[in-house]
């Protein structure tokens, strides 16, 4: 299980800024949840008007990004320091987003602190939980603050980063690593698995102490060795030597030859396109618009037998370009000539740069689903469209390890 101390050291620096009867509690919970074999963090707390206002403004004064929030500074609970957000983190420090049994027992027993959960409402806010004391946000507002409320003055983090870790200083320390030769995927600004080995890997081949945390040390390494990279190509290379001049040499005429006979090309298949699978767990069910072929190849080839018009069955993969979808007993149909069911994928918890970065995704691979913001502690999200492309979505959230669930509309 994960170390119970870096649960604490990391919701700490969350912490900051917090009620104190609300940290309290937060940390009650840590350790209660500890002691029954689930290990969680607070991910998310305090959150100032000029942090809000600044999300805010992502997508309406500042151009070129997608709106992350509709609530101005003054309308989350967390900037008044009476709300958090939390995940359960695997044995590998890695954080989990799915709401199972274990997340919904953490939940009810926040809720037995008198905690009230995100997993409530109806826009589901999964992670939240805040505890605001009888007042309303209109109440914070206006000025009325629960007992032992303080302005909140919160210290500056440490500039430590680590796995769970987000924003720009990460994207910094990727592009780093990479410039170094450390391979990490793609620049996504998230502290990652593959960031986290990239860092371990830096570590052990400069004799540092190998933990896959960025600190002082490492990143002042990381600065030095980059520099002299830069050092090193900013040097004066020796220029090329001139080739000598050939003696232009006399062209001979050329020979007019016969136009050779065309031969005749042997009629093949079409190439097998890759399948792409979706397993069992976002396996969705479509139905025949007619009469349909179900073939034994994915280039629709090897007639296997029809199917009638109406007929309901599962979908287990498909082809790059969307024309072919695979299903059950290595059978392959058009996609154009099922009927796809519209369904929803919700997910909580989403922040602004994973919402940025799903819509990337989305433009990447041509996903016509729609994406629906709402509001309340950090947004959480419902992404709706045709079934392949909404399960598309769910799948790619689950591998980046977000929490999503997919229901029919």
């Amino acid at each position: 299980m994960v170390d119970f101390k870096y649960l604490m050291d990391r919701s700490e620096k969350e912490l900051v800024g917090v009620h104190p009867t609300v940290a309290d509690k937060a940390r009650e919970l840590i350790k209660k949840m500890y002691d029954e074999g689930i290990g969680i963090a607070i991910v998310q707390g305090f959150r100032s008007f000029e942090e809000q206002n600044a999300l805010y403004a992502k997508g309406r004064t500042i151009k070129g990004v997608a709106k992350v929030t509709n609530a101005k500074g003054g309308q989350s609970i967390h900037n008044y320091g009476l709300a958090v957000d939390f995940c359960i983190f695997d044995d590998n420090k890695q954080p989990q987003w799915e709401v199972n049994k274990e997340w919904m027992h953490v939940v009810e027993s926040a809720e037995k602190m008198g905690f009230e959960s995100g997993a409530r409402w109806k826009f589901f806010d999964a992670p939240h939980l805040q505890m605001t004391f009888g007042l309303t946000l209109k109440q914070l507002q206006a000025g009325k603050r629960p007992a032992g409320s303080a302005t909140p003055t919160p210290s500056k983090k440490s500039n430590l980063l680590e796995n769970g870790a987000s924003g720009s200083a990460v994207e910094a320390l990727q592009e780093k690593l990479i410039k170094l030769g450390y391979k990490l995927g793609e620049i996504d600004s998230e502290f990652g698995k593959l960031t986290d080995a990239a860092v371990r890997k830096f570590q052990k081949d400069n004799k540092l102490d190998v933990d896959g945390i960025a600190g002082a040390k490492t990143l002042a390494k990381i600065d030095e060795m980059v520099k002299a990279l830069d050092a090193k190509k900013e040097e004066v290379k020796p220029e090329p030597k001139k080739e000598e001049a050939k003696p232009v040499e006399e062209k001979k005429p050329e020979t007019v030859k016969a136009p050779a006979e065309k031969k005749v090309e042997e009629v093949k298949d079409a190439p097998i396109p890759k399948i792409i699978s979706l397993g069992d767990t976002h396996a969705f069910e479509v139905v025949a618009k007619k009469n349909i072929t179900l073939y034994g190849k994915a280039n629709l080839t090897g007639k296997v037998k029809v199917l009638k018009k109406g007929t309901k069955f599962k979908v287990y993969g498909y082809s790059q370009d969307k024309a072919v979808l695979a299903c059950g007993g290595g059978t392959f149909v058009k996609t154009d000539e099922v009927q796809q069911s519209e369904l929803t994928c919700k997910s909580g918890g989403v922040s602004p740069l994973m919402e940025k970065q799903i819509r990337d995704f989305f433009k990447k691979e041509g996903i016509k689903a729609q994406i629906n913001l709402n509001v309340g502690g950090n947004p959480s999200a419902e992404v709706t469209g045709e079934g392949l492309d909404v399960v598309i979505a769910a799948k790619w959230m689950k591998d980046h390890g977000w929490y999503s669930k997919v229901v029919k509309k």
